[in-house]
């Protein structure tokens, strides 16, 4: 897993007893509680060696947690520099204050949405029912059948027009195996998957690295026009006039229809990827870590924007995230994913506030805060249960229990 791979780069690097090591943004890429455990691992190896450490990061979530002074740096240049009390209390430059008010707080449920409240006389957008996604396994030079892995297990939530259901959890939890069904690219071993849209493809996605998902090759009116060409769209006036109007929505000039993806911010990509996701009208979105690869502050303004966005075309959003302060922001219920499983699903208030399943609560515990300064990690050695199962598995019936209205969680095992 990603965690277990950055493990031995630590290993590699500590080998040769360091004074100075440099962790360059090593836990950008993973989830909370993985980070988490990363950290309390650079932090107890910090304690024993006496190693001094440059960690460079975004997250000054993490800067309050593990450092003793920060330096800001904008445009190649030390805007600021002091003791983290000093700086994340006090800033004194522009930029510091911009980068520290775009920091998502999370708040425990305190910050969540007040609109759209869900509305169960609609019917539902999206139905998920007993959801089951394996995927054979073989092993040995005869490629003999090793089991199967059950990459999602049994999984049942509805979405309604106007909501956004996040779905939380770990890599490898079924987060997006999951969302990559309901679009049709993974077939479902079992279950049943219905979606109600009215348009000839009500269902649309946006990744998470935006540049990966635009075609290098193409300027900005081929890629836009790409999804209605694939529908069966001709591009005329009408249709160039959409591309504008769209354009103008996600906060771009008209004239970067002519500009090719390269031209662009990480931004201001990923407002172009929600431009051409709404290119054909869909009724739900698909956000799989869309914001995840962004700095905090462009973070703030794409969340602004979605939630913007939603309100005026009545979008259904399914977020995919393992980032509960931005799931906070914009969630207004929560399913929470382990090992392929749903453990945990209702009110983003109540999930976040009194999270009722041990994993959640695990989850939520290892969220960074910059309230939390010079934090005593500790090192979970918790092992996720094996997605490997042998041939003919079948997994325990799952029990639920009621916790609230709109709010239930999975029995667990003893």
């Amino acid at each position: 897993s990603g965690g277990m791979r950055q493990r031995v780069m630590i290993a590699m690097v500590i080998a040769a007893n360091p004074r100075l090591l440099i962790a360059d943004e090593p836990t950008t890429a993973l989830d909370v509680t993985v980070q988490a455990q990363i950290m309390a691992l650079l932090a107890e190896l910090r304690a024993e060696t006496q190693m001094s450490m440059i960690f460079i990061t975004h997250d000054i979530g993490l800067v309050a947690g593990i450092a003793d002074k920060v330096m800001v740096m904008q445009s190649g240049v030390a805007v600021e520099q002091g003791a983290l009390d000093q700086v994340i209390d006090h800033p004194q430059h522009a930029y510091t204050k911009h980068l520290l008010s775009a920091v998502p707080h999370f708040t425990h449920g305190a910050a969540v949405r007040g609109d759209g409240q869900r509305v169960t006389a609609k019917p539902a957008i999206v139905e998920v029912e007993d959801l089951v996604i394996r995927f054979p396994a073989a092993r040995g030079l005869f490629a003999r059948s090793a089991g199967a892995v059950h990459a999602v297990d049994g999984v049942d939530f509805d979405l309604r027009p106007g909501e956004t259901l996040a779905i939380v959890g770990e890599s490898g939890s079924g987060k997006s195996t999951t969302a990559r069904a309901i679009l049709g690219l993974t077939p479902a071993t079992r279950g049943r998957i219905e979606v109600r849209g009215q348009g000839h493809r009500p269902v649309q996605m946006v990744f998470q690295d935006p540049f990966a998902s635009l075609n290098p090759r193409l300027d900005v009116e081929s890629l836009l026009a790409e999804p209605a060409i694939a529908a069966g769209q001709r591009v005329n006036a009408k249709l160039r006039e959409r591309m504008v109007t769209l354009l103008k929505r996600v906060g771009l000039p008209e004239d970067a229809l002519t500009r090719y993806p390269h031209q662009f911010s990480g931004g201001q990509r990923q407002r172009l990827c929600i431009a051409r996701a709404l290119m054909l009208n869909p009724d739900v979105v698909v956000l799989d870590e869309a914001v995840s690869a962004l700095d905090v502050s462009v973070q703030a303004r794409v969340l602004e924007l979605l939630i913007d966005l939603q309100r005026e075309f009545g979008l259904a959003y399914l977020f995919i995230s393992h980032d509960m302060a931005v799931v906070e922001r914009i969630a207004h219920r929560i399913a929470v994913m382990y090992a392929g499983q749903l453990v945990e699903i209702g009110d983003a208030r109540s999930v976040l506030a009194e999270p009722q399943h041990s994993y959640t609560r695990r989850l939520i515990a290892a969220v960074p805060a910059i309230d939390r300064r010079r934090q005593d990690f500790k090192v979970d050695n918790t092992q996720v249960p094996s997605l490997l199962k042998p041939r003919g598995y079948e997994p325990p019936p799952t029990r639920w229990r009621e916790a609230g209205t709109d709010h239930r969680v999975r029995l667990e095992e003893q």
